[in-house]
């Protein structure tokens, strides 16, 4: 059991368990293995191949939000800075094909949700026609 702010007096990462750094030094699949660890076993939910995919009594996914004082580790300033360097560096190769460039995690559902904003969202025909059916259904009139 770690005590209550003991680890506010410790200016670096630390590891707590023993298992997180074999995984670290032993797993090619660190990320993966890692978020598991976190989001699922960490919060009680299905485990890997536990996780349903059907509708009946939920489907056994989790969440675990971790908030990080990056102050506590360097100031914002440079953990900013830092950043930026590693996007630029990311983003300086070449991409395998000159029509797409290189996007970070996360760039090009930002860039549809930016125009999603704009321009509203593309709507199916089916999908149309299946939501009038429900608001006639329900007797809701827009």
């Amino acid at each position: 059991m770690i005590r209550p702010g003991i680890l506010a007096k410790y200016k670096r990462p630390i590891f707590i368990k023993p298992i997180l750094t074999i995984i670290i030094i032993d797993h090619g699949g660190l990320l993966a293995v890692l978020v598991e660890i976190l989001s699922a076993v960490l919060s009680g939910g299905a485990v890997t191949d536990d996780v349903s995919l059907t509708p009946k009594g939920g489907n056994g996914s989790s969440q675990t939000a971790i908030v990080i004082d990056i102050e506590h580790f360097m100031p914002m300033r440079r953990f900013k800075s830092r950043t930026k360097r590693m996007v630029d560096h990311l983003k300086s190769h070449p991409p395998l094909d000159p029509k797409h460039p290189v996007v970070l995690p996360g760039e090009r559902s930002h860039k549809a949700g930016l125009t999603s904003r704009k321009e509203g969202v593309k709507l199916s025909k089916e999908t149309i026609d299946a939501l009038n059916r429900w608001l006639r259904k329900l007797g809701i009139r827009c």
